[in-house]
């Protein structure tokens, strides 16, 4: 997995960033869910965001775009983007934006991602994902083919600067993936 976060180190960077200077806005944007969520991996996520919002990278108002996204998406959708980004390998284009190619998995990896094996449930996790325009590749992707019992969970860009910032990380996108510009 890359760059894990732990509520453990979340807290640390969070202490670490509080000798910096930070701005309440975002501090107490990242912190306001936090309660609300029964989930480690959803609150590792706002874990990231609170540490991100209190150190000198994550001064800018561009979190406020992930602390709005986090703050849409459930517990298993969480755990889909983490699955997702955890195991693509991104790529950077020829003008430097990164991307990902990433197989359509079964539907049955869906299940065991999620923990959950209503196929009703997950269907709607999946198409709000898309309405995100967090997972999908190309027109009309993201979500199942029922007909082909496959997914489409590929993490659009937006997908992968999310779990970025959710890890607490401010530099760029295209480090913290490793991505290496794409030959093709």
């Amino acid at each position: 997995m890359r760059g894990k976060t732990t509520p453990s180190s979340a807290i640390k960077r969070v202490l670490q960033g509080l000798s910096g200077v930070t701005d309440l806005k975002h501090v107490l944007m990242s912190y306001t869910p936090s309660p609300w969520v029964d989930d480690s991996t959803v609150s590792n996520m706002w874990a990231g965001l609170l540490a991100l919002a209190c150190s000198k990278e994550g001064l800018d108002d561009s979190s406020l775009i992930f602390i709005n996204i986090l703050s849409q998406i459930t517990s298993l959708q969480a755990k889909i983007i983490n699955y997702a980004c955890n195991t693509v390998e991104v790529k950077l284009s020829k003008k430097g934006g990164i991307y990902c190619d990433m197989p359509r998995v079964s539907i049955s990896k869906v299940f065991g991602i999620t923990g959950c094996n209503d196929i009703h449930r997950v269907d709607r996790e999946l198409d709000h994902l898309r309405s995100l325009e967090l997972i999908g590749s190309g027109i009309g992707g993201g979500g199942f083919t029922i007909e082909l019992d496959n997914a489409d969970i590929s993490p659009q860009p937006l997908a992968l600067h999310f779990y970025a910032r959710c890890q607490g990380w401010a530099c760029k996108v295209e480090d913290y993936y490793n991505a290496q510009p794409d030959e093709t």
